[in-house]
């Protein structure tokens, strides 16, 4: 523990010294349900492997997004579960394929070679424990690359590592998330960067009603070599557990991975089954993302 602390004292201490992380699409929330609800993930059993021994069912989850369309235009397909393994032990799986907009190669005379489709690939898989009724931890492993032009092709690893409580409807976490290698901004480049590493918080509280429940969650990132604070907040109501309603909002800045933007979306789950939708909007960057998945619990 002692050995833990002395390394998160020396992030923050260092945590000025740096601007805009690297690879900041490692932290794209591509679940549908969370993102709708303004990206307060942090107690999703689809990202915190801590978690999944508590949930009450396994869950696999496909979405496609289309991100940022009016400034980026990028397709993301991605994969997210968080299995049960017993009473005991979960396991999350992570992966993504983004394709952006192709754009023309030319030489130095001018001339031109062809064109180039950047892409960005994610795959992990995490593990988690529950040590007594109400303690868990966590921890997930992390690879990704990023190819956006020819001769630049960048790689990382990185892990998260969480502890969660829980007591009743109340699920609280804290930990450490993507911290891992630094990573050149090109071949030619001998400066490194790094990753969206932060300290990470997050919690969530879920009462039943007669017609369904309503659950609120929210998440606090402190990002460690930029300094910058993000806050995610959403809400969700079930009804029946049929049809669920979301709404949220994340605060962020320019000097972490997203901006500030508020999100919407909505839901259906029927035999295990659930359709999900989100949708983010007053940002001129990010605004119009839409994201859409199919999933199945069991």
């Amino acid at each position: 523990m002692k050995r833990v602390l002395s390394l998160l004292m020396a992030l923050l201490a260092g945590s000025g010294a740096f601007a805009q992380p690297a690879m900041s699409f490692i932290r794209t929330d591509r679940n549908p349900a969370t993102s709708a609800m303004g990206g307060a993930e942090a107690v999703s059993p689809l990202y915190n492997p801590g978690v999944v021994p508590f949930a009450e069912k396994s869950d696999v989850t496909a979405s496609y997004q289309l991100w940022a369309p009016s400034t980026m235009g990028m397709h993301h397909i991605n994969l997210l579960g968080g299995i049960r393994l017993g009473d005991r032990f979960g396991v999350t799986i992570s992966g993504a394929y983004q394709m952006g907009k192709s754009y023309t190669v030319t030489d130095e005379a001018g001339a031109v070679r062809g064109t180039f489709s950047p892409a960005e690939y994610l795959g992990g898989a995490g593990l988690g424990f529950r040590i007594t009724d109400g303690l868990g931890i966590g921890g997930a492993l992390r690879f990704s690359a990023q190819h956006l032009a020819e001769n630049a092709l960048k790689k990382a690893f990185s892990t998260d590592l969480f502890v969660v409580y829980r007591q009743g409807g109340i699920v609280v976490t804290g930990g450490i998330a993507s911290i891992g290698t630094s990573v050149a901004a090109a071949a030619s480049d001998p400066d490194k960067h790094f990753l969206p590493t932060s300290a990470k918080i997050g919690a969530e509280y879920a009462f039943s009603m007669e017609e369904g429940h309503i659950r609120v969650a929210a998440d606090a990132d402190y990002f460690l070599f930029c300094g910058g604070v993000g806050i995610a907040a959403g809400v969700e109501y079930a009804y029946k557990e049929l049809v669920f309603l979301r709404s949220g909002i994340h605060l962020g800045s320019d000097s972490i991975p997203f901006p500030t933007y508020v999100s919407l979306g909505a839901g259906v789950k029927f035999s295990g089954v659930h359709l999900d939708i989100s949708y983010l909007t007053i940002n001129n960057v990010i605004g119009n993302t839409l994201t859409a998945g199919i999933g199945y619990e069991f």
